[in-house]
């Protein structure tokens, strides 16, 4: 009695294996893709001009050979700011930008403790050359430049009675 009892779950065991393989396998897909979901939430974008690149910076870890390369872009705003940004490894050479370029970043902010001190890198993962934003990158208040018919427009409105 003691051994159909075995045999019989043993039996249902082996029945059972594949649906909760199958189970684990769809658990796991539906973790992966919540956790890309709430990274994408919780990733950030600005917009701005690329006003100066850095070259690749190489070196070896524990890990293997690394690479990195540093930008800097300046915001369109009445205030405009400047952030350096990081790329690292092979998307450096899946991006490409240029000084003077509008662009989207799309970043992540990482800090690292060092000797009681904390460091906050700006992570970049994706830019996207914005050429949208043209325009609105230039600056309004610009002086322009004189011409002849600008002298000439300026002394008729000095000889003005008022």
């Amino acid at each position: 009695m003691l051994m159909s009892v075995v045999r019989k779950t043993y039996q249902q065991c082996k029945n059972n294996q594949p649906q909760n393989r199958e189970r684990s396998i769809f658990a796991k897909l539906n973790k992966k893709r919540q956790v890309e979901k709430s990274q994408k939430n919780n990733s950030m974008e600005i917009s701005g001009r690329i006003i100066k690149i850095n070259p690749v910076v190489t070196g070896d870890g524990r890990n293997g050979q690394w690479k990195k390369q540093e930008f800097i872009l300046e915001t369109v705003s009445q205030y405009p700011k400047k952030v350096c940004f990081t790329l690292w490894g092979d998307k450096i050479d899946k991006t490409e930008m240029r000084e003077g370029m509008n662009a989207v970043v799309s970043f992540d902010l990482e800090s690292k403790e060092y000797n009681g001190r904390w460091f906050t890198e700006a992570r970049a993962w994706m830019v996207k050359g914005d050429e949208n934003r043209g325009a609105e990158s230039m600056p309004a208040n610009e002086p322009r430049a004189f011409t002849p018919s600008n002298l000439d427009a300026i002394d008729e409105m000095e000889s003005l009675p008022f």
